[in-house]
């Protein structure tokens, strides 16, 4: 099964984030990327701190009982702070929004994390550490390089200053299934 570590969003958070992706369908309405854009259900919505990959069942199990003493961090705030687009340069494959308050505090829990997973044999990630919140993909169907997707403005109401509460830190299976992504419930605290 394929695992990461991800932190949970609170439910005003998912409904702003949810907003923020209905504003750039509408923007895209009248260009050629609208069809191109997968969202991630607001249900599905988190902050991945680390994609895990394949991992066996074993595993998986041996992860769970890494992270499951208590965390060093506790509940905390963080803020949405404007779109994102993956990769920085060349054709976009990935549109979020970044982290701007608690950006800190979400380096502090992967670098945790690393920690934990170092204790089964997992070696840090060597990718660097952006935090942001993934709204959804851009698939094949983009036509040319995506000038009108790296041409979006955030929209109206992306920013949300008053912080979004970091509740609690999970692990997830995610899968494709007929070319959609799923994911099963929290696979541990």
């Amino acid at each position: 099964m394929r695992l990461f570590a991800a932190v949970d969003l609170d439910l005003a958070a998912r409904r702003v984030a949810a907003a923020v992706a209905e504003g750039i369908t509408r923007q895209l309405s009248h260009g050629n990327s609208a069809d191109a854009l997968r969202w991630v259900l607001p249900s599905h919505l988190h902050i991945t701190l680390r994609f895990l990959g394949e991992t066996s069942y074993e595993q998986a199990d041996s992860i769970r009982l890494a992270l499951q003493p208590p965390w060093e961090s506790e509940t905390f705030l963080a803020a949405f702070a404007g779109l994102n687009l993956f990769p920085l340069a060349g054709r976009p494959r990935v549109v979020g929004l970044g982290i701007d308050r608690g950006q800190d505090q979400l380096a502090a829990l992967k670098a945790e994390l690393d920690r934990r997973l170092g204790s089964v044999g997992l070696a840090p990630s060597a990718r660097p550490f952006l935090a942001h919140l993934t709204l959804g993909r851009i698939g094949r169907k983009l036509r040319g390089s995506g000038s009108d997707v790296r041409e979006l403005s955030p929209p109206i109401g992306c920013t949300r200053r008053d912080g979004l509460s970091i509740i609690s830190l999970c692990m997830r299976a995610g899968c494709l299934i007929a070319g959609r992504a799923t994911m099963s419930s929290n696979l541990s605290r």
